[in-house]
């Protein structure tokens, strides 16, 4: 099912290689392919509701501290959280798999899934799929971060990622509502279709840069990249774009309280542009959970950015225009996109069922033990589903005082595993007799919410 969703693009002229590398799923049928693409190149996320997501899979890394970060592939756990978020935000849910005897087991709640109208904030981004799905889903701000040295962002391909399934597929609909604005049009009539439109605005001066950082859109967030556009009617189906949405991209490191720049590595984002304490309703947290070193990092920062109540509406923040800029050696680009009207900047109402969690999905390809001790330091407990009552982990003679400060502040609102055909089972942090191929199959979803 998963696997499935995603194609890799056939060169124009294939080598034997080409043909044999894309063949490989259906020759080995027993080994379960956990990452897709290789770094620099580029695969196709088919999303039931958006239709084909292009995403470029960043280059591999010239510096070891890049190539530890791997983000130079797509993982399945990003390939869920993408599925998830989109079943989950919308009216109907998808039920992929009609002959299951309980409907709960094909379905997404969507008090923690459903980011329409929620702040949402993405770790470790990678290809930012997830991200791209939320801003599309119509979560009002999508901030998508990625450590500052990430080949995501130093070579522009998270940059890239939401110019072409966002920016483009925005312009494009655009286009469609003018034109079926036109011609539905009554000549006689002196009125005009602005309200319902995006309005052009051309920007002071354009940034060219280069090619490797080809997005540069600085409002609203200055210098940053962000993508914003003012409200009209949703419209649900296939390609459809919510407007009402920021698309935000930082670097960001685990555990710390700045965001910097994109491809600025150590320039930090202006004070009053950097994301303050509990900014987000959803937290994503996919694939990030191999480094046992960076998991008391990564509570921090749950901690500090989740917020502690569920907001009851999103404002909009003033923007003046949205402009992306390509440059190459012989000519730059510029294209102009959004003038707001103030009906821009009226709140969103989040559906009062939506609860500010942090939604996390992680393979097991390091090891379920280095899962499981995420969960420890996150919730305090031993969790095991096929217990009736959580137990603490065991303390070591002399615990860390940053672990102390953060143990035990999260619960787990939910958790289970899920295979690669849409399958589940309870979460067991130990799996006796379990093979490193057979637990390939596997993620674990878990939604934590403070305590």
């Amino acid at each position: 099912m998963y696997p499935s969703r995603i194609s890799v693009p056939t060169p124009p002229t294939p080598e034997t290689e080409d043909i044999f590398s894309s063949a490989l799923a259906s020759l080995f049928t027993d080994d379960t392919q956990n990452s897709h693409g290789t770094p620099g190149s580029s695969v196709t996320y088919h999303s039931p509701r958006f239709g084909t997501i292009s995403l470029r899979i960043p280059a591999h890394p010239d510096v070891e501290e890049g190539r530890k970060l791997f983000a130079h592939y797509l993982w399945n756990a990003g390939v869920i959280a993408a599925d998830a978020i989109e079943t989950a935000s919308q009216e109907q849910q998808r039920d992929d798999d009609p002959s299951a005897s309980d409907l709960n087991q094909v379905l997404w709640d969507k008090k923690y899934w459903d980011v329409r109208g929620n702040r949402v904030l993405e770790l470790g981004a990678g290809t930012a799929l997830p991200s791209i799905v939320s801003a599309l889903s119509g979560a009002s701000v999508t901030t998508i971060t990625d450590h500052p040295s990430s080949p995501a962002l130093t070579t522009g391909a998270i940059e890239q990622n939401v110019r072409d399934n966002v920016v483009k597929r925005r312009q494009q609909q655009t286009k469609t509502d003018n034109d079926n604005a036109n011609t539905n049009a009554n000549p006689l009539d002196d009125i005009t279709t602005s309200t319902s439109t995006i309005q052009p605005n051309q920007p002071n001066e354009s940034t060219s840069v280069s090619p490797s950082t080809s997005v540069s859109i600085p409002t609203p967030i200055t210098d940053s990249t962000s993508i914003s556009a003012p409200d009209r009617k949703v419209k649900e189906g296939q390609g459809q774009v919510q407007d009402r949405t920021q698309v935000q991209v930082y670097g960001y490191t685990w555990g710390t309280h700045k965001m910097y720049l994109p491809n600025t590595y150590g320039k930090p984002a202006f004070g009053p542009d950097q994301p303050g304490p509990n900014s987000y309703d959803k937290i994503i947290i996919a694939d990030c959970l191999w480094m046992p070193s960076q998991h008391v990092n990564l509570v921090k920062t749950v901690l500090r950015y989740l917020r502690s109540e569920p907001s009851t509406s999103t404002t909009y923040p003033p923007t003046t225009s949205t402009s992306t800029s390509t440059s190459t050696s012989t000519s730059t680009t510029t294209t102009s996109s959004t003038s707001p009207s103030t009906d821009a900047y009226s709140t969103v109402a989040v559906t009062d069922s939506s609860t500010p969690c942090a939604l996390v999905i992680a393979g097991f390809h390091t090891g379920r033990g280095i899962v499981r001790h995420f969960f420890e330091v996150a919730t305090g407990e031993w969790i095991d589903t096929q217990s009736e009552t959580p137990t603490p982990p065991e303390e070591d003679g002399d615990q860390d005082p940053e672990l102390t400060q953060v143990q035990g502040q999260l619960r787990a609102a939910e958790i289970f595993e899920i295979d690669v055909n849409g399958a589940r089972r309870p979460w067991l942090p130990v799996r006796e007799g379990e093979t490193k191929d057979q637990a390939k199959r596997w993620c674990v979803v878990a939604v934590l919410v403070r305590r």
